[in-house]
């Protein structure tokens, strides 16, 4: 029998189990993408494939650049879209771009690779109508049109100058800030006192917010004090898209608006946005600035009518106080001058001037005369003849005697002269008057000597001086013939 051998079969030993040969495979064949080359595949696949298309869908946060390209989102129930159309596009209508418009866009799908997003490039847009929002904008601006809510005969005025406003706002909005601004005055006071019920203004639970907040209002109106009453509600937010708005266009709110015991000022969004609560409101303020503007319009006016009335009555004050001076310096004047002393004083001043006349006069008179006595005495010493010496020195002395006789008798006459000017001053002086027990009446205001009795009217002031004062008086009554009745009965001492 011959030998047997068995062969060994290694392969399975030497080379690698099957599933890890498969690994190996894979391994060799996996591809590593950067960020970069993945999100440029992408690109290229989403170009390719959607090169060109049309989409339809309702217009929502439009924003236009300063550049003049406009972004907005286009949606519908489902989904939304980025979309983007560049200033230099032509052939598109920009105009019928708006919020809550539905359009149908042509243009191609492209990725924004720094940020990861697809887009659509928007190259031509067509009119597709009203948006559901905008459908239910009008069915309901409609139908309360229809129940009379827009009607002017039930919007109540604003008052003219409201003093407490309440606000339906979020606290914490550019809104509340800017009307503060307003109301704010050089002195950083309020001008007018605001009483704010917070509310969200956007998002779900907005619009029960807002209806909340109107009733509060009312609510601490009618349960305040007189002090404490509210002259009307403000409902305002700042601008945002449709969505961000229409919490304002909601029925609740509308019916709310009515409702309201105050009257209402409606200040939504920017001066393009109009909502239901505009046309419910008693007053439609374009942004919350002009509502408060509106609000203190007449406040202002009044206070810078307050200003130039008190600047004139100042320039008034000032210019009466400097007449009223004058006319007290010129009825001080015209006293002095007519007052019994100054005219006493000027008598004097007269008497005195006549006294230094006549003492002039007499000193001339009497340097002449001596002159002559001298001339003559030269004349009889020359002559040297004693009969004739004899004879002018009795002559000289009848002379003397003359002369001296002559300057005495001028002398008396003159002393005489002046005794009776001075007793006749004295007698005209009113002060002798008084002291002899008489009295002096004169008109309070002109502070004339009244005369007579004619010039006497009841209720008219008079003053009466006495030698020891004087009295003012009213004049009460016109009697008789009282002078003749005291002098007749020797009543009068």
């Amino acid at each position: 029998m011959g030998e047997e051998f068995v062969q060994w079969n290694f392969d399975d030993l030497l080379s690698p189990p099957k599933e890890e040969e498969e690994q190996t495979e894979k391994e060799s064949k996996r591809k590593v993408y950067s960020v970069e080359e993945l999100t440029s595949e992408i690109k290229s696949l989403l170009e390719k494939t959607f090169a060109t298309l049309w989409v339809t869908g309702e217009v929502s946060g439009l924003r236009i650049q300063s550049s003049g390209h406009c972004y907005f989102t286009l949606k519908d129930a489902g989904a939304q879209i980025q979309c983007v159309l560049f200033k230099g596009t032509r052939g598109a209508n920009r105009k019928l771009i708006e919020d809550g418009k539905k359009l149908t866009l042509q243009g191609e799908i492209s990725l924004y690779e720094l940020r990861g997003q697809y887009q659509l490039i928007v190259r031509q847009i067509e009119e597709e109508g009203v948006g559901k929002l905008a459908a239910e904008f009008e069915k309901l601006k409609k139908k309360l049109q229809t129940e009379g809510l827009f009607s002017p005969e039930r919007k109540r005025p604003i008052p003219l100058y409201p003093r407490r406003v309440g606000i339906v706002t979020s606290p914490t909005g550019a809104a509340l800030q800017d009307i503060l601004k307003v109301f704010r005055n050089e002195e950083e006071f309020l001008e007018v006192d605001v009483i704010l019920a917070p509310s969200k203004v956007q998002g779900e639970g907005a619009s029960a917010d807002i209806v909340k907040a109107i009733e509060l209002l009312n609510s601490y109106h009618a349960k305040g004090e007189e002090c404490e009453k509210l002259d009307l509600i403000l409902v305002t937010r700042g601008g945002g898209s449709t969505e961000d708005l229409w919490c304002f266009n909601e029925e609740v709110v509308a019916r709310a608006i009515a409702a309201s015991a105050l009257p209402v000022i409606s200040a939504v969004g920017h001066e393009i946005d109009f909502c239901i609560s505009d046309f419910v409101a008693d007053h439609r303020a374009a942004t919350p600035t002009a509502a408060a503007e509106f609000i203190v319009q007449n406040l202002l006016a009044l206070r810078e009518e307050l200003k130039e009335g008190f600047s004139r009555m100042t320039l008034w004050a000032k210019r009466s106080y400097a007449w009223a001076v004058g006319e007290v310096k010129n009825m001080s004047f015209q006293l002095s001058i007519l007052s019994p002393q100054k005219r006493v004083e000027d008598f004097y001043l007269r008497l005195d001037d006549i006294s230094q006349v006549l003492e002039r006069v007499m000193q001339n008179t009497l340097s002449d005369r001596a002159t002559e006595i001298r001339h003559l005495k030269e004349r009889i010493l020359g002559q040297r003849l004693a009969d004739r010496l004899t004879g002018a020195n009795a002559e000289l002395l009848d002379n003397k005697r003359r002369v001296y006789e002559g300057f005495q008798n001028f002398l008396n006459v003159s002393r005489s002269g002046l005794d009776y000017l001075k007793r006749s001053l004295e007698l005209l002086d009113p002060k002798n008057s008084l002291k002899r027990g008489y009295s002096i009446t004169i008109d309070a205001s002109s502070k004339n000597i009244i005369k007579s009795k004619s010039e006497l009217v009841p209720g008219k002031n008079i003053i009466t001086l006495f030698k020891d004062g004087g009295v003012e008086s009213v004049v009460k009554e016109e009697k008789g013939d009282v002078l003749d009745s005291l002098f007749g009965q020797g009543n009068l001492e």
